[in-house]
């Protein structure tokens, strides 16, 4: 019995050669960039909290 045959590069799909080789790079910068957006999006969020209750106090305060 034979081995089968290994594909070389030159006969490998170009979108085979770009998917191996990237991909996994896009992947760990996309996680710690949306990681990094989500933090962003929380702290946004707990300002306008906070300067939405000052405004409502201060408003039926006055």
């Amino acid at each position: 019995m034979s081995r089968p045959k290994k594909k070389r590069n030159s006969e490998l799909s170009e979108y085979e050669d770009d998917d191996s080789d990237i991909a996994p790079k896009k992947e760990k910068s996309k996680f710690s960039g949306s990681e990094e957006k989500e933090e962003e999006k929380e702290d946004l969020r707990n300002n306008v909290r906070v300067y939405c209750y000052t405004f409502c106090t201060v408003y039926l305060l006055s």
